[in-house]
């Protein structure tokens, strides 16, 4: 079993290919088969299903970003993410060519122009008046790789070849060895790159006891034969199994070294607990309550936010969100809203102190914009997590991609429908959101998730607007307004066709 794992994270494995002659094409019927397909199954990274949505999310992700594909074949490193992990690397260059005294006519059938692009083999579609918005190519918004590509000289010009194989499979590889230290091996992702930061999801801190057992099973299944860093094994010697402080050790280490190469300046974490009780046994931790303080060097946000068991009802019973609180008294929540005061933003005009008097609302509503402006202002990337990373924070990810889609800040080449399809598909399904699950015991965040995308249209949510309340009507205000209401009636349109025929024929049968 010599080499097991390194076969099937090198670039030899024969797992799910990507290539360029996949359509990515996307009619209302495909979105009505991914919620249909969401409710119906349990995500696995090696079912076709997975396969499917995953190469659609591909194409409509290329279209704006210059990705590296990092496989995960029937869950090599994360049995809860996607068969091949799709790290955005830079944003494509993008120029527009409006014709002079064009503007945007109706906020209701947004003209387009088409604009060939000599840098980018495809035609990008632009929405008419945002030519003062679109950066030029010098701009920090194409400066950023994770793995810088190798300059070579050629005829005395400097020239950036394509990332060579070997540099992705160290990315792989860091993968690898920091998966350990975080819940259910889910490690930090970057699923987003804006200003050249990244936008990184994953899942709480694992304790001593799962790093042991999976640690113990990964040393099982390959003979001891594990990834190989500096020369040494990865993996611990078997004498020193049992020292779970010494494993602790070595596994959160290996995820500060991820972290750091993602260049994550702020961890924000949603835990409403400072660690995850079973059976009064700790199953999960926070960086928060790290003893040895390995993750100091990082701004350390604590944002405790409900549970999907919060929203049981929410649709079925046509609850209004502004009237669903959540009980900060509770036996289970011990972790208090705490911000560092360096990042801190007294410009949003939030008063912290009362974010137990909030509605889930207006607690979501100052959380968005928060990190919206660390994503605008703060020098490095976002890491967010919750317990597991596949309720709350999907549903936070998912908020701030549409946010700054609908401002044009990101896939800017993406219609309504197309970003609503992979949002869904990539954010929630293909990272392991068990809808199925959840629907069936009424807790709807999914559902809230996309149903507060209404309150997300004002310009408090807007970087164009520096995140300020101001009077609408701008054209940037109008545009934004029209995507975020055209998400939303596209999911409401399918949500209601697939899940609310399937709840009254269950109601029926019990």
């Amino acid at each position: 079993m010599a080499n097991r794992i390194k076969s099937k994270l090198g670039s030899e494995s024969k797992g799910l290919i990507l290539s360029e002659s996949m359509q990515g094409e996307v009619c209302p019927d495909s979105l009505d088969d991914l919620i249909g397909d969401f409710i119906r199954t349990p995500y696995r990274p090696e079912d076709p299903s997975s396969h499917k949505y995953l190469k659609k999310c591909w194409i409509l992700f290329k279209r704006d970003y210059e990705l590296q594909q990092i496989q995960n074949q029937d869950g090599t490193l994360c049995a809860h993410y996607p068969p091949i992990i799709l790290i955005p690397e830079r944003e494509r260059p993008r120029k527009t060519c409006p014709e002079e005294g064009t503007e945007l006519s109706s906020t209701k059938s947004l003209e387009r122009t088409l604009c060939k692009d000599t840098d980018f083999d495809g035609w990008v579609h632009l929405e008419m008046g945002r030519s003062d918005r679109i950066r030029s190519l010098d701009d920090t918004y194409f400066e950023h790789r994770i793995f810088p590509p190798v300059e070579e000289q050629k005829n005395g010009v400097a020239v950036n070849n394509p990332v060579p194989e070997s540099r992705v499979n160290e990315l792989t590889q860091l993968f690898q060895t920091a998966r350990f230290a975080r819940a259910r091996s889910r490690f930090a992702v970057p699923v987003l790159i804006y200003k050249g930061k990244n936008l990184c999801r994953g899942a709480t801190l694992s304790v001593g006891a799962e790093q042991l057992g999976r640690r113990g099973w990964d040393l099982f299944s390959t003979g001891g034969e594990g990834v190989v860093e500096d020369g040494a094994s990865n993996l611990p010697d078997r004498s020193r199994l049992g020292r779970q402080e010494d494993l602790c050790d070595r596994v959160r280490g290996q995820d500060v070294k991820l972290l750091k190469e993602l260049r994550v300046r702020i961890i924000c974490d949603l835990m409403y607990q400072q660690k995850r009780l079973k059976f009064f046994m700790p199953v999960a931790s926070s960086e928060k309550v790290d003893k040895a303080g390995r993750y100091r060097e990082f701004h350390l946000a604590s944002m405790p936010y409900p549970g999907c068991e919060s929203f049981r009802g929410y649709q079925s019973k046509e609850l209004n969100s502004d009237k669903l609180k959540f009980n900060w008294k509770g036996s289970k929540v011990d972790a208090t809203l705490q911000i560092p005061d360096a990042v801190l933003p007294k410009s949003l005009g939030v008063e912290w102190e009362r974010y137990t008097e909030w509605s889930i609302r207006e607690l979501t509503s100052n959380y968005i914009r928060f990190l919206l402006y660390q994503m605008d202002n703060l020098e490095g990337g976002v890491f967010l997590h919750c317990i597991s990373g596949w309720d709350r924070t999907p549903m936070v990810i998912s908020l701030l991609r549409l946010s700054l889609w609908a401002d044009e800040l990101v896939h800017v080449s993406l219609n309504p429908l197309e970003m609503l399809f992979f949002t869904i598909a990539y954010d929630w399904r293909l990272f392991g959101h068990k809808l199925n699950e959840r629907h069936a015991k009424c807790e709807e965040i999914f559902y809230f998730g996309m149903d507060f995308t209404q309150y997300m249209t004002g310009s408090e949510f807007s970087i164009h607007c520096g995140l300020q309340k101001m009077e609408s009507g701008s054209e940037c205000m109008k545009t934004r307004e029209y995507k975020l209401a055209e998400v939303r009636r596209l999911f409401m349109d399918s949500y209601y066709n697939i899940i609310i025929p399937k709840c009254i024929k269950l109601s029926h049968l019990t």
